[in-house]
């Protein structure tokens, strides 16, 4: 029987991403600092454009990268005299001379042991210079796609519109929601605090339905199906361009834990193959993964009001790995977006397709795409998905790579895109498909095979147990 492993994976020596306490070292990471000072001009625009000054410094990193250039010539330089010196000792060792040999042979180790010791403490300030200098360029952004728009999110372009917008009274979903007790926000905050929910009675089942309907469409497009951990080490989390350790970022960091708490599965994927080198003919490699997500800021104000922005919530995540060009990614790119395209039309949906301008792409993506929808009840768009091509800036920090047909050694693409986040589309259900004068809220027929009720209303409540508690 052929293992996933045996499908994907060469039969070349794995290379882990080393853990948090190990010395990390240029070997381990497959970053290129080639030419790096002659492209300094515009790693540093790109910083700029995509204002990521706060946590990039390009500058920085062309001086700690000239300071390790010489710290290595010198240590090289030192090794030399070091076995220099240590096979002088073999002609020492031939004088007959007995009294002259020895003091020569005594002043020899003093001679070598002074190499020893200025070796290990040159190496020392080495390995403290090489892991400040990856740290450090970890933290500039990927190069920009040429047609991605310059400039904050009022520059982001509209590509596409889909769809009208449903005759609805414009009710919010959390009046929808309280009529039919179908989310409990007090009780989850007893127990974690605010912006955490109980999705209760059809809300709780249509969760269910949507991650198998969502999973089950990807799947027919040839992606294989994967649960992840909700946990990851935070080496793999900054890989992928997050930072945990940074208080005004999303993640969580577990306390006196080298664990956080994912914020997408695009993390844990791309991590299960952190120092592995996959077969050629296995790329294209498409996976769609489940995963609770846990982002730390949950936004403030009315448009974040209710399941719109929550700490915890449950999302089908595309994740990608392709031949290393942006051709192949591109082309991965476009998939991903038109398989987002075709499950939000399937929901009957109205939404538009944004090329997010370069503010907006984080640090990973080299081309970023969001899709929007109309939300009733809020009077206006909100984001439903994005999908990201991040060509190899992922896989030169987790060191993912293939041969190709010249035997040469290449790092993949990956691209990841959201299939489904599920509390904005519940969100996007309720309040599209919410009929005032029938006072119920209708389900899309996509959805109807994966449940069993077909609308949400006093009638539909026969078979599903209610808590019985006061709101």
């Amino acid at each position: 029987m052929l293992t996933l492993s045996k499908l994907l994976f060469s039969t070349a020596a794995k290379q882990p991403l080393p853990s948090v306490g190990t010395a990390t070292k240029l070997s381990h990471v497959r970053l290129n600092f080639k030419d790096f000072n002659q492209k300094l001009p515009l790693i540093k625009q790109n910083v700029i454009n995509r204002k990521a000054q706060g946590y990039a410094n390009a500058d920085l990193v062309n001086h700690l990268y000239e300071e390790y250039r010489r710290a290595k010539f010198e240590i090289d330089g030192l090794r030399k005299k070091r076995n220099e010196h240590a096979a002088a000792l073999k002609n020492v060792l031939l004088i007959d001379d007995e009294g002259k040999r020895d003091k020569l042979i005594e002043a020899h180790h003093k001679v070598g042991k002074s190499f020893k010791n200025d070796l290990q403490q040159r190496e020392k300030e080495f390995e403290a210079l090489e892991a400040n200098l990856i740290a450090e360029a970890m933290k500039l952004p990927n190069k920009t796609h040429p047609d991605s728009p310059v400039g904050s999110e009022a520059n982001n372009r509209v590509v596409k519109v889909v769809g009208e917008k449903r005759k609805t009274s414009g009710r919010r979903h959390l009046e929808i929601g309280e009529k039919f007790d179908l989310f409990d926000f007090q009780g989850a905050s007893k127990i974690t605090g605010n912006k955490f929910v109980f999705l209760k009675n059809e809300a709780a089942l249509l969760e269910l339905a949507l991650i198998n309907w969502a999973t089950n469409q990807v799947v027919k497009r040839g992606f294989t199906p994967l649960t992840t951990p909700d946990l990851a080490r935070t080496p793999v989390v900054e890989a992928c361009g997050f930072q945990p350790r940074d208080d005004a970022g999303q993640i969580y960091q577990l306390e006196g834990k080298n664990d956080c708490l994912i914020g997408t599965a695009e993390i844990t994927v791309a991590g299960m193959f952190s120092g592995e080198i996959l077969k050629k003919e296995a790329l294209p490699g498409k996976f769609v993964a489940f995963s609770h997500c846990f982002r730390k800021e949950a936004g403030r104000g009315e448009s974040s009001k209710g399941l719109y922005r929550l700490h915890q919530f449950s999302k089908v995540e595309m994740f990608g790995f392709t031949e290393g060009s942006e051709e192949h990614s591109d082309n991965m790119l476009s998939e991903m977006l038109d398989i987002q395209q075709s499950l939000y039309s399937a929901l009957g949906l109205h939404y538009k397709v944004l090329d997010m301008a370069t503010e907006e792409l984080g640090a990973a993506a080299y081309r970023k795409f969001d899709i929007e929808a109309w939300f009733p009840g809020r009077g206006d768009f909100g984001e439903i998905s994005s999908t990201s091509n991040c060509t190899s800036y992922q896989s030169k920090r987790l060191n993912i790579s293939y041969f190709d047909k010249g035997n040469e050694r290449k790092l993949v693409h990956t691209v990841n895109g959201t299939a489904l986040a599920v509390p904005r589309i519940i969100m996007a259900i309720l309040e599209n498909y919410w009929d005032e004068e029938k006072g119920v809220v209708e389900m899309p027929d996509a959805l109807k095979p994966y449940l069993p009720f077909e609308r949400i209303g006093p009638q539909t409540r026969q078979g599903i147990v209610l808590s019985g508690k006061s709101n």
